[in-house]
Parts: structure tokens; C-alpha cells; sequence
């Protein structure tokens, strides 16, 4: 049974027991399954992938309204007018608009970039050279708006995960993209 077997077999054993109730495991996808049809960039060129300025935008707007309600709720208490009620709405708020913060905007494991070219991927300040890369696949699991993409890479002794939730491009995008540049490594 080889590395990329295990780690499959690995993911689909640490389903719950709701996902296991209606058969919501992960599916994966194998490098070379995947096609690069369609793909027009040269050797020369690089690929990156960035932090989805869409999503930032209504994260944004979503603050923006939460500031908003944290400064009405802030005048609320500064003048102890419905004083408990605006104390815990004041403490919701802020932890609305700090989880929003974090998960667009600072938290590394969401918020990174993806650089690919002819000599390696860099990801998440962390670069591999194609030749160390032994296999990668994709792996999406939930459904839905619930649909969470992770880039698996497998070198000769570790695994790394990267989650794709937040990115500009999809996660095949990005399959195809390192199937091409690794192939044209060859």
C-alpha cells in the first residue's frame, strides 16, 4: 500500500458518524486523472494564485455593516441605556467581526498565495521543487456551500494539506496548473 493509498484510507476513517450516515465522504482526485486540456501557458511563464478579491469584498461590506452596529451598540452602553442586553450584544459583534477579520484577511492557513512556474510551487512561504513533489491530488469534501477544496501534497517523507477555500482560482484549476508544470519539468 503506498503513501497516497494510506492517506485516503486515513480521511475516510476519521469521518463522524453523520457523515458516515449518509455515505459524505471525501472524493479525491488523482493527478492522473486529471487532464490539461485547455491549458495555454508556455514553460517560460508562471501561474499564481491568490487570496479571491470577491470574497474579501463582501467580507469587507460584512464588517463594514458589523462596525456599524458595533459603534450604535458602543453608544448604547457608554449611555448604560438596556445595559446588560447591549453589554453582550456589544461582545457578539465584536467576535463577528473578528472572526471575519481572521478568516479573510489574517489567518495563514486561508489567506496565502499559490506561485508555480518551471522550477518549483511555492506555497505559503514554503517551496518545493518539483523533482522532491513524489505525488499530489485534490481532495473535496462536503457539499454544497459547504464545499471545502484541500491540495494534498506528498513528498518522500511528509504530507502537506492546503486548504483552497478562499482562493481565486478552483481547486482542478490548480491540479491542472501543477500537472503541467511538473510534466514540462520532466
Amino acid at each position: 500500500m503506498n503513501i497516497v493509498e494510506k492517506f485516503i484510507d486515513k480521511e475516510k476513517s476519521t469521518s463522524n458518524w453523520l457523515e458516515r450516515l449518509f455515505n459524505n465522504y471525501p472524493v479525491f482526485y488523482i493527478a492522473k486523472d486529471i487532464s490539461t486540456v485547455g491549458i495555454h501557458t508556455t514553460t517560460d511563464n508562471s501561474f499564481m494564485v491568490s487570496p479571491s478579491k470577491t470574497r474579501r469584498f463582501f467580507a469587507i461590506i460584512f464588517m463594514c455593516l458589523g462596525l456599524f452596529g458595533w459603534f450604535s451598540i458602543l453608544q448604547l452602553v457608554i449611555l448604560q441605556i438596556l445595559f446588560p442586553i447591549s453589554i453582550i450584544f456589544f461582545l457578539l459583534i465584536s467576535v463577528w467581526i473578528g472572526f471575519i477579520l481572521w478568516t479573510f484577511f489574517l489567518n495563514p492557513k486561508y489567506s496565502f498565495k499559490i506561485w508555480m512556474d518551471k522550477d518549483g510551487i511555492k506555497l505559503n512561504k514554503t517551496t518545493f521543487k518539483w523533482e522532491n513533489i513524489t505525488e499530489y491530488m485534490l481532495m473535496v469534501k462536503g457539499t454544497g456551500r459547504h464545499l471545502t477544496s484541500t491540495l494534498v501534497l506528498f513528498t518522500e517523507d511528509r504530507t502537506f494539506k492546503y486548504n483552497l477555500t478562499n482562493l481565486n482560482s478552483s481547486g482542478l484549476e490548480i491540479m491542472k496548473r501543477i500537472k503541467f508544470f511538473k510534466n514540462e519539468q520532466r
